[in-house]
This record gives structure tokens, sequence and C-alpha cells, in this order.
């Protein structure tokens, strides 16, 4: 309501006041000033989400929204246990890609040397006498073995753990390291509940066996241990 309009108001009442004019007479001509004065509707600030614990604004809740899109993959990534540490030690997408391709030019070159290896091998079975042949199983057979089976792991799990970050931005790196993290502190947690199970059990079992045997369960079975070895 306008300021000219709250003074006329006051006015019309002080007439009322006064007898000059009627009740009806002021409802009349207040209906009239309040018909031609414009209605501001104040403008809100700002727009907010109602919750159970705090009111967060829509500019924020947006905002919240668009950048764990951003960090978040578009795709599943799930990271074996035993390449973890390659993530974690990486600093960018880039440097995982360069790690797990040298892993498997590794991977490359020992199978290449198994093959070499194996090629000696039954060059000394067509050649050499039976000691030679002997001798050539540990230093030629076995270590090509190990090479190529090696090899042959490495290559595929390092390239599927490689096009999985092919195309990664750093912010989504970032998701990818902090899941990890969170999953090692989960396990941690899990092992360290799991450690104090055991030990409960443990000691418990020795408490009973200490009430119906009075010896100690410990010192007993390393007793029975060291009398049979």
């Amino acid at each position: 309501m306008e300021k000219e309009t709250i003074e006329k108001l006051k006015e019309l009442k002080q007439l009322l006041d006064e007898g000059i004019l009627t009740q009806e007479e002021f409802d009349a001509e207040k209906q009239k000033l309040l018909a031609s004065s414009p209605t501001v509707i104040p403008k809100a600030e700002t727009l907010v989400l109602e919750t159970e614990e705090t009111p967060v604004s829509i500019r924020e809740y947006d905002t919240q929204n668009r950048f764990e899109s951003q960090i978040k993959p578009n795709r599943t990534i799930h990271i074996p246990l035993l390449h973890r540490s390659v993530v974690i030690n990486a600093t960018s997408p880039e440097a995982v890609i360069k790690k797990c391709n040298n892993y498997i030019t590794r991977g490359k070159i020992g199978i290449a040397l198994g093959i070499l290896l194996t090629g000696v091998f039954v060059y000394y079975c067509f050649t050499a006498g039976f000691w030679a042949i002997f001798g050539a199983v540990f230093w030629a057979l076995f270590p090509a073995l190990i090479w190529i089976i090696t090899g042959s792991i490495t290559i595929p799990s390092y390239t599927e753990l490689r096009d999985k970050f092919v195309g990664m931005n750093q912010a989504e790196f970032n998701y990818v390291k902090e899941i990890i993290r969170q999953k090692r502190e989960n396990e941690k947690e899990a092992i360290i509940n799991i450690a104090g199970e055991v030990a409960h059990v443990a000691n418990t079992a020795a408490d009973v066996y200490q009430e119906q045997t009075g010896n100690n369960m410990w010192f007993d079975i390393g007793r029975n241990l060291g009398s049979k070895y």
C-alpha cells in the first residue's frame, strides 16, 4: 500500500471520529481508495526448497547437482583390488594410462623372452645330452613358462584398466580415487572388526578351557606342537 493512500485513510478516520463523516460514507471512501491503490507484492529474494533439516536455495541445489553430475563418471568403473594402488598413486588419468602401457610393454617383452627360452630348450632337447636338457629345464623352461603366463595375465588386465581411463577428465578421476579411498577405509574397518571378533572368541575359549582344566590353553597347544615336531 502506498504512503499517500495511508495518509488519506488517516484523514478519513479523523473525519469519522469528529462526526463529519458517517460510518457509511467512511466505508465507501475507504473502498474507493483501496480499489485505486496498486497492490505491491514483495519480491522474494531467494526461492528455497524446504527440507526437514535446512532450507536450501534452488540456485545452490542446482549448482550442487551439476557439480556431482560433472565429477561422477557416466559409466560404472570397477577397479580391481590389485590395481587400486596404480590409480591411487597416479595424479591424473593420463598417468594411469602411461603406467598401464608400461606394464603392457613389460608383459609383451616377457612373452617374447619366454618364447625365446622355450626355443632354446627345444633346441637342447634335440642336440644335447640328458644332463644338459635337465639343466635347461630349470634355467630355460621354468623361467619361460613363468614369463609367458605372467605376460598373458598382465596384458589383458592392464589393457582393460587402461581403457577405463581413456577420455576421463580430472574431476572424474578424483571421484574414482575418492571411491577407492572410501572402500579401503570400509575394508580396513571390516578387517579390524573381524580380528576383534576372532580375538574375543579365542579369549573366551581360553577362559572356558582354564575353568574346566585349570591349565592355560595356549601353553598346552604350544607344548603339544613342540612334542610332535
